[in-house]
């Protein structure tokens, strides 16, 4: 029976991965570890069936070890999705001063999904909220023809959002650096202000706004296409425990 199980969640998993490379044309080397999953349990489900055939004998202590570091394992994992999931459905109080877009790669100049998600999601508060002030923020990186600060403020001119409403922060390559760009670039940290991101990545964010001393934040989630968010969401876990242990948040 283990190994059957072994097998199912391998193909499963192999199945996801030719999902993801078809949408996104493996844009992230990360969703590889869909394939590494997909090998592992595979490799498992061998093991399992070799044992109950009596091909091999693996040692009890072993098989108890084994259990409890994957049981750890998916406490761990289940600890920090369950903040992940509670930090990215949060209604922000209308009226803030600022409005804070975090950027997302794009290619050339293009928006990319993801990034136009969080975008359409800031634009609609800015719609109801004619006074807050957007900061878009993201530098250029690889694969860029532009900062995508420059390109979020392109998508929100075209939606119809006032130039004088828009400030660009287009030095920042990472979360941290775009909250501590952004508010360098606002009157005070106790100024009130909306963190717009993908739902899944809304947690993190905020924990850094703590930390780099905005006391005054609040998180608006924006979706994702639901082909990418087991992917997503396994990597802001992840990138939740990374932060927790170096004590970034």
């Amino acid at each position: 029976m283990a190994d059957k199980i072994f097998y199912t969640a391998a193909a499963c998993c192999a199945a996801y991965f030719v999902m993801v490379a078809v949408y996104t044309g493996m844009a992230s080397k990360f969703h590889l570890i869909w394939l590494c999953f997909a090998g592992i349990l595979l490799l498992l489900g061998i093991l399992a069936a070799r044992q109950q055939t009596g091909a091999i004998q693996i040692p009890l202590w072993l098989r108890a070890a084994f259990g409890v570091v994957c049981a750890a394992l998916i406490c761990l994992f289940l600890w920090a999705e369950t903040l992940v999931i509670s930090g990215g459905h949060g209604q922000p109080d209308p009226g803030a001063k600022y409005l804070i877009v975090l950027g997302a790669q794009i290619r050339g100049s293009e928006i990319s999904r993801p990034l136009a998600y969080r975008l359409d999601t800031a634009f609609d508060y800015l719609e109801k909220n004619p006074e807050t002030i957007a900061i878009v923020s993201g530098g250029q990186g690889s694969g860029e023809d532009v900062s995508e600060a420059e390109a979020m403020k392109s998508y929100l001119l075209k939606k119809g959002l006032e130039d004088e409403r828009i400030i660009e922060e287009d030095q920042s390559v990472n979360t941290d650096e775009n909250i501590a760009f952004s508010r360098e670039l606002m009157d005070s940290p106790q100024d009130s202000v909306v963190v717009v991101s993908n739902a899944f990545h809304i947690y993190r964010a905020l924990e850094l706004c703590e930390t780099q001393g905005l006391s005054n934040a609040q998180g608006l989630g924006a979706p994702s296409n639901w082909i990418m968010v087991p992917s997503y969401y396994l990597r802001e876990a992840m990138a939740v425990v990374k932060y927790k242990i170096s004590g970034q948040i």
